[in-house]
């Protein structure tokens, strides 16, 4: 490594001996996370993209590294990712733990190192999708999660939802662009309460009698 990036340095790893826990708020106790921030993954949504370009000015608007996520799903309605609740791809099973809060590290554009100074996405995120309760509080994009059915991930693997939430209350108090509204939930798609502290444990055990 040191002969190839021509710097001194070393390879190191995290131990399963070590594990950190994610917020166990949102997660089971034995759902951990390695070098990411708070949770193992972030997914996000190409039409909430596009929902939230439409409200930057053409100047400023920005692509999907902004936002650094590890999954990006295609074929959904515009922040329709804020009512999933389980998701499987190819042969993976996802739970959405919560609504993903931004920082000001969106603003940077990764390829100058320089931030715009709009302060994109963050400024319209801020106007838009910015909440504080439940726990939760800040400007919200894509959904943070953990996983519950180990695999092999593909570009291109089939996306199917496999159970609902209601939308969460402090990303759903404003709507990003008139044209695009929260989706209603389709008629004979599982439903289940709100996932505040209390009900964690109800919905995983819903969940495991839903045989997922």
């Amino acid at each position: 490594f040191s002969q190839y990036l021509g710097i001194d340095c070393r390879l190191v790893k995290m131990p399963p001996t070590a594990p950190r826990q994610v917020d166990q708020t949102y997660a089971s106790a034995d759902d951990s996370v390695f070098y990411a921030d708070g949770f193992p993954l972030l997914v996000t949504n190409t039409a909430s993209l596009d929902a939230l370009n439409a409200e930057i000015a053409q100047d400023a608007r920005v692509d999907m590294a902004r936002f650094r996520p590890n999954i990006v799903i295609s074929g959904l309605d515009a922040f329709e990712e804020d009512t999933i609740l389980r998701l499987k791809i190819g042969e993976v099973e996802l739970e959405f733990a919560k609504p993903c809060s931004r920082c000001k590290i969106t603003t940077i554009d990764q390829k100058s190192g320089l931030a715009h100074a709009s302060g994109e996405p963050l400024a319209t995120l801020a106007r838009l999708r910015r909440g504080k309760g439940d726990g939760i509080q800040g400007v919200f994009f894509g959904e943070n999660a953990v996983v519950r059915k180990a695999g092999v991930i593909r570009m291109g693997d089939k996306v199917e939802i496999i159970l609902r939430k209601p939308l969460h209350h402090v990303p759903a108090h404003r709507q990003v662009a008139s044209s695009y509204s929260f989706p209603r939930l389709p008629r004979g798609c599982p439903l289940l309460p709100p996932a505040t502290p209390r009900r964690r444990t109800a919905l995983r055990a819903m969940t495991r009698r839903a045989g997922r």
